[in-house]
């Protein structure tokens, strides 16, 4: 486990990485990061690559009618890597 740092928070409720932070999470200006709340805590993870994600999304893909559309699932992906 890294060591764990106090990071600033602006006065608009923006949380801000050290340049240390994004470069061993790979983010790039302007990229985009995951986040979520467990209990009390937040944890920031780097965004899926396109490997990634097409694996995470195998497990919902089976023989017979797929459970989404694939347009839509395309729009999703999509709009994550904005």
């Amino acid at each position: 486990m890294g060591k764990i740092e106090e990071l600033p928070i602006d006065e608009r409720g923006r949380l801000q990485l050290t340049k240390e932070i994004r470069e061993k999470l790979g983010i790039k200006p302007k990229g985009r990061v995951r986040a979520r709340v467990e209990d009390r805590e937040l944890i920031i993870t780097a965004p899926l690559s396109r490997e990634e994600f097409i694996a995470y999304m195998g497990g919902f893909i089976r023989g017979g009618k797929p459970p989404m559309d694939p347009l839509k699932l395309k729009e999703i992906w999509e709009k994550s890597r904005e």
